[in-house]
């Protein structure tokens, strides 16, 4: 009885294999377009227990409290002291960005408002804002002796190979006495080792030249990550492209890239998604 019952299936399947065949095609077909439907939310806020009293209170007081990411721009120059090209490219990404919706707070030099207030307020009245000791050391610095040694320094800074890069700041602050109010104004711990140059970040080496992005919109939210970055990369394409165009003998051009938790998000987003395709395929 059962060698009759498989012989009479095997000799129904062989006849209708075409159609066995067409229903598996079909199938697989019809499989297909649903998983191309399925949308996958890889943001902190899906991948968080929704029932866990914790993680909802975790996420109710990171809504409370704002986007607290910052997109971090770094143009970087071929060579150290070469600022201008770098200026030309942050204020070509900035130019480009600003009309970005939701793009929040762009910080790249200081504003003009803030020039004003440097040399309104804080520059005519520099002595009130120093404390007792750092007022005994500007009287030191301007002794005889100290500024003879700040005229050696700055006759070997002006020897060395790289003169130009120190020589628009000797004639600006020949006697050395701008780091007795940067260290009080910007603090090592908040100015994070960056110098201004005309009012731009830049680091202690040069090289670098710095903007900070505080968009409206979390990256939690990855499809508005998604977007910043696309317009920030396109940004960035044209502000070096402009620079080219502005500079045909030159062969190498200032870097863009980019940090901060903008680019984070986005690639434990693509990390998400790979290990969930491999977990499907497995």
């Amino acid at each position: 009885m059962p060698r009759s019952f498989f012989t009479a299936l095997a000799d129904r399947i062989s006849q209708s294999h075409r159609l066995i065949l067409l229903i598996a095609v079909l199938l697989t077909g019809i499989a297909i377009i649903i998983i191309t439907q399925l949308r996958m939310d890889s943001s902190l806020d899906s991948l968080m227990p929704s029932k866990d009293s914790h993680a909802r209170k975790l996420l109710a007081d990171l809504l409370d409290a704002g986007p607290q990411d910052v997109l971090v721009v770094v143009v970087s120059l071929p060579e150290p002291g070469n600022l201008e090209s770098g200026k030309q490219v942050v204020d070509a990404f900035i130019q480009e960005m600003a009309s970005f919706p939701q793009i929040g707070h762009l910080e790249a030099k200081v504003t003009t408002q803030q020039k004003r207030f440097f040399s309104e307020v804080l520059l005519p009245h520099a002595g009130l804002f120093l404390s007792e000791q750092e007022r005994m050391d500007l009287l030191d610095r301007l002794s005889d002796d100290s500024i003879h040694r700040q005229v050696r320094e700055n006759k070997r800074l002006l020897l060395m190979p790289m003169q130009g890069v120190v020589q628009e700041t000797i004639l600006r602050d020949p006697l050395g006495l701008r780091h007795l109010w940067l260290s009080r104004w910007f603090p090592q711990r908040s100015f994070a080792g960056l110098d201004l140059e005309d009012g731009y970040l830049v680091d202690k080496d040069r090289r670098h030249l710095l903007v900070f992005i505080r968009p409206e919109e979390s990256a939690r939210n990855i499809t508005y990550t998604k977007q910043l970055m696309a317009a920030a990369s396109t940004a960035a394409e044209t502000a070096i492209r402009n620079w080219r165009d502005s500079h045909p003998g030159m062969a190498a051009a200032p870097v863009v890239t980019f940090a901060g938790g903008y680019p984070i998000a986005l690639e434990d987003e693509a990390l998400t998604r790979k290990d969930l395709q491999s977990s499907f395929i497995i």
